[in-house]
């Protein structure tokens, strides 16, 4: 419980508890392992702090995001202010981007042809999102969101899920998104961002296939926990 280590927390205490599951090997040097660096945030925090010695009831655990946009991968450059975009869903329908109620526009990013580049925009003080589902209904959708700070106002580009079988959304463990540009600027909330067609990460969908979108532009307000807004 207390080694006398100064590395070494005293375990009858109170602490967060940081749980994670890495997919990224180890890191050997010699006769030496340690663990290898990673750019992404640990998949999950206690939401409440915990005594390791003394305490038995079980825990309440959050999924977190960093409270600015972050990116686990290599990015290509967003596409430039004029890009014209090839799938584009607009309600009301034929509306310009800067005063739709919502706004999405696809296209395939100019510097790699892997990379879809997504912009998004619409009326709403929370956030707002596309999800892509096999199916009519929001479990098992990869979705892609842009959220509002609200200590702050700074907008937040997510790389989140549904859950299969619930209705629930949590961020990606990896974000395997490029976020360019966001802001949230008389009560619209606009974003643009590239996501590789296939990521290879099990949490996303391959872009590649036929899927329902599934539209949102949220005026609630997005959750903040310490620094973290999920």
């Amino acid at each position: 419980i207390n080694t006398g280590d100064p590395q070494d927390k005293d375990l009858n205490g109170d602490y967060y508890e940081q749980f994670a599951a890495v997919d990224n090997p180890a890191v050997v040097s010699g006769s030496s392992v340690s663990l290898s660096k990673h750019k992404h945030q640990t998949p999950s925090i206690s939401k409440e702090m915990v005594n390791p010695a003394k305490d038995s009831t079980p825990l309440d655990i959050a999924i977190l995001l960093p409270s600015s946009s972050s990116s686990s991968v290599s990015c290509p450059s967003g596409p430039s202010p004029g890009a014209q975009y090839r799938l584009v869903t607009a309600i009301p329908a034929g509306c310009d981007p800067s005063n739709c109620d919502y706004y999405l526009g696809i296209r395939t990013n100019d510097e790699d042809p892997q990379f879809l580049d997504f912009m998004m925009a619409g009326k709403a003080q929370g956030w707002i999102a596309i999800g892509f589902s096999p199916k009519q209904e929001m479990p098992d959708a990869d979705v892609l969101a842009c959220a509002v700070n609200p200590d702050t106002s700074q907008v937040v580009v997510m790389d989140t899920y549904n859950i299969p079988d619930d209705h629930n959304n949590i961020p990606d463990t990896i974000q395997n998104i490029c976020p360019h540009s966001a802001s949230f600027t008389g009560g619209r909330i606009s974003c643009v961002l590239s996501r590789a067609i296939n990521t290879g990460d099990p949490q996303d969908k391959d872009l590649n296939g036929d899927y329902y979108e599934q539209f949102a532009a949220v005026d609630n307000p997005a959750v903040v926990s310490g620094s973290s807004v999920s």
